[in-house]
């Protein structure tokens, strides 16, 4: 049986992955024959290569007849989670180098990772084998580890290993699980029939037991309570670029895996309730420890762990539905992390990185409050933005799930609604801060352009538009 027909056409939907190998590799060959002023060329190069995978993935939804193909004996998979990381992750890469472009003049290693974090992402959407996807999760962490301590920071270096110990850790405890479901399925296909027919005749309380302590690693990713402990420091010592990758590219990768995966657990008792639980406990942890915080940066950082907790409560009902509330949850996340922090990075720039730093400045810099305003009442979920939808959703798909019998459903939804108004009170901070707190210091104007800062206006726009027009996602 000729085997190399099938082989080539599973590689065609590996096209955006293939090419962002060979980005790697087209850049190691530059940096070993141009020793200088290679760094134009390396973002000019990075920008070709996001392009590419865009044509690549719309060149594969011209050609494609189903929804699902199974690649390489159902090792790999591609569905419509696959195409949705494909847009969000390279949206996320572009993103990020616009943002890093003054950073890496002096970082070009930067894109090596950068790169390698964007083809370990999308191995890992496409994953639909224990060995696939713990490797291309391995990837993205040791890409992550090496992102967070991208600093001349000293501290972020310490953060970085406290991350990489804690992801350590996580990925023993995955791994574990990993070989005890597969020693009671007896297949690491984990999408196959075979497996989940192999799972239904175990004890449930071992399988769910089990398939948590699975989950572990990808818990980590999103940084879900209890394994959020890595956030607050990375967020507060590491490149601010660099951070903004790290709360949106893994957090999305990770969220579609679990997507798939939990389309088939779900069928396990109370596992259900259980998503529910972690959910609400991640978003009211997070806003309450958000409203202690005095650095703006570890603030976000517990809000973060807040909107995780919004679209980890998707997970309890794997449906359509659910997945387009996620689709538009997440688009409306990117726009809004990235938009926080390069309004943080215009603020860092004269070193006010605390609230009190940023007392009285408001009046003397309009526009760039108006821009945190608006970012503020997105992440807080009032219109007329993006998050108001966003979180809308996510209440609506309680309410269904509670029409539909699930009486757990109907006290999550008015814990969430609550932690919603709670969540007010420390992004209101920022505003009260600017305008009403008074600084006996002198307020000096921040610069702002919109030839250099258009991706400001851009995403400030997004916003906007998503709330007028959310049919866009």
């Amino acid at each position: 049986m000729n085997l190399y027909p099938s082989i080539i056409k599973d590689l065609f939907f590996f096209t955006p992955i293939i090419i962002s190998i060979l980005g790697i590799l087209l850049l190691f060959l530059i940096d070993i024959s141009i020793p200088k002023n290679k760094y134009s060329l390396f973002i000019n190069l990075s920008i070709l290569v996001l392009n590419c995978i865009f044509s690549g993935f719309f060149f594969l939804t011209k050609t494609k007849t189903t929804d699902v193909y199974i690649l390489f004996d159902g090792t790999f998979i591609y569905d419509i989670y696959t195409e949705f990381g494909l847009i969000s992750i390279t949206i996320c890469c572009f993103l990020s180098v616009f943002f890093s472009y003054s950073f890496l003049k002096t970082k070009h290693e930067y894109f090596y990772v950068f790169l390698a974090l964007l083809t370990s992402s999308l191995l890992l959407i496409t994953s639909s084998h224990f060995i696939s996807l713990f490797i291309s999760l391995e990837m993205l962490s040791v890409c992550s580890y090496i992102l967070a301590c991208f600093s001349d920071n000293k501290k972020s270096t310490e953060s970085a290993f406290n991350y990489l110990l804690y992801g350590v850790l996580a990925s023993g405890v995955m791994l574990y699980a990993m070989s005890i479901l597969y020693g009671m399925a007896g297949s690491m296909y984990y999408m196959d029939y075979q497996f989940i027919t192999s799972l239904s005749s175990q004890n449930y309380k071992v399988v769910l037991f089990f398939t948590l302590l699975f989950l572990v690693g990808l818990f980590f990713k999103i940084g879900i309570f209890p394994f959020h402990i890595w956030m607050p420091n990375v967020f507060q010592n590491s490149s601010l670029p660099f951070v903004a990758i790290l709360s949106t590219i893994p957090k999305i990768a990770c969220f579609l895996v679990l997507f798939r995966i939990l389309s088939i657990f779900l069928a396990i008792p109370y596992f259900s309730q259980i998503l529910l639980l972690i959910g609400i406990v991640s978003i009211t942890s997070g806003n309450v420890l958000a409203l202690i915080q005095t650095d703006i940066r570890k603030m976000f950082a517990y809000s973060s762990i807040s909107h995780s907790g919004f679209l980890f409560l998707l997970l309890s009902s794997i449906s359509n539905f659910s997945f387009h509330i996620f689709c538009y949850y997440s688009i409306a996340l990117i726009g809004m992390n990235f938009l926080f922090f390069l309004l943080i990075d215009k603020l860092e720039l004269f070193h006010k990185k605390t609230f009190e730093s940023i007392s009285g400045i408001g009046k003397k810099n309009i526009l760039l409050s108006l821009f945190f305003i608006i970012v503020l009442i997105s992440l807080t979920g009032l219109p007329p933005t993006a998050g108001f939808f966003a979180k809308l959703y996510v209440f609506l798909f309680l309410w269904k799930n509670y029409i539909h019998g699930d009486i757990f459903s109907l006290i999550i939804f008015f814990a969430a609604v609550l932690n919603t108004i709670l969540s007010l009170f420390y992004y209101i901070k920022i505003p009260y801060y600017l305008f009403l707190k008074k600084t006996e210091d002198t307020v000096k104007k921040i610069p702002l352009s919109f030839e250099k800062d258009y991706i400001l206006y851009i995403l400030t726009i997004l916003l906007i538009l998503l709330f007028f027009m959310p049919e866009m996602i």
